[in-house]
């Protein structure tokens, strides 16, 4: 499995260490939910493309990253459902 069957868009967490890592982060990122960005956690949304790609930036650079929503789509769709 590439990974390219993936189609959630989630929602991450990374402890950027620096100015540099939080950059990198936010380069890598569709939607960037933090209201400050700079280094600390930063939250952001990604596609199933730049979630591998900020899994391989972590990895290499040992940052710490969740998953904070699994797929931004799904949450969106259920908030504004009408019971």
């Amino acid at each position: 499995d590439d990974g390219r069957e993936v189609r959630f868009e989630p929602g991450v967490e990374v402890l950027a260490w620096n100015p540099r890592d939080a950059m990198a982060v936010m380069a890598l990122a569709t939607t960037v939910w933090t209201h400050s960005p700079r280094p600390g956690p930063l939250e952001v949304q990604v596609d199933p493309a730049q979630f591998a790609a900020l899994q391989e930036l972590c990895a290499a650079r040992g940052l710490p990253l969740r998953v904070v929503v699994e797929d931004v789509r799904v949450t969106a769709a259920t908030s504004h459902h009408d019971p």
